[in-house]
């Protein structure tokens, strides 16, 4: 069935037994949770300015939004500890403004590639976002215009492809 949601949904994260989907709104600048069996019991939460993609952490306790014109990443505690429709949240800053994330098989560890929004990209680095509660456990270097993350099921190597750099950064 199709649910109607938002003004601008985009990409989002399910937990891990399929039964809620995280999506941000880049409209309103929100982030919802939305059960799967009972989606008039939508749980919103206020993000940073553009959030472009959304990610379930750490055992489908953590969203994650990844927020492109406030550089930010918004940490989502999706543990309802009330009857409140909304969401408790944390923001931690960017050095750079993320372009797309990638999260590890596990669900662990979310690889931010922080190349920018222009087409094409023009910023470098990758953010790595890590923990209950997630937090930025490391920003490293990568060639200018990163644009794309992947990361080896077993987590042993990411790489970053660099649109000006023609480059990809190894991470192991």
């Amino acid at each position: 069935p199709s649910i109607a949601v938002g003004r601008d949904p985009r990409s989002g994260g399910v937990t891990s037994d399929g039964s809620a989907i995280l999506f941000p709104d880049f409209a309103t600048n929100t982030a919802s949770l939305l059960p799967v069996s009972a989606p008039d019991a939508i749980r919103t939460a206020e993000v940073g300015q553009g959030p472009i993609a959304g990610f379930v952490m750490a055992g489908d306790r953590y969203g994650v939004t990844l927020n492109q014109t406030a550089r930010t990443v918004t940490v989502v505690d999706l543990i309802a500890d009330s009857d409140s429709e909304r969401l408790k949240v944390s923001t931690l800053m960017l050095s750079g403004e993320p372009r797309m994330g990638r999260l590890s098989k596990d669900g662990t560890t979310l690889f931010v590639a922080l190349g920018g929004g222009d087409d094409p990209p023009r910023e470098s680095g990758v953010a790595i976002i890590a923990g209950g509660p997630p937090e930025i456990v490391a920003t490293l270097p990568t060639g200018k215009g990163a644009i794309s993350v992947a990361v080896a099921k077993d987590l042993s190597r990411a790489a970053v492809a660099s649109y000006f750099a023609k480059s990809i950064t190894v991470l192991e």
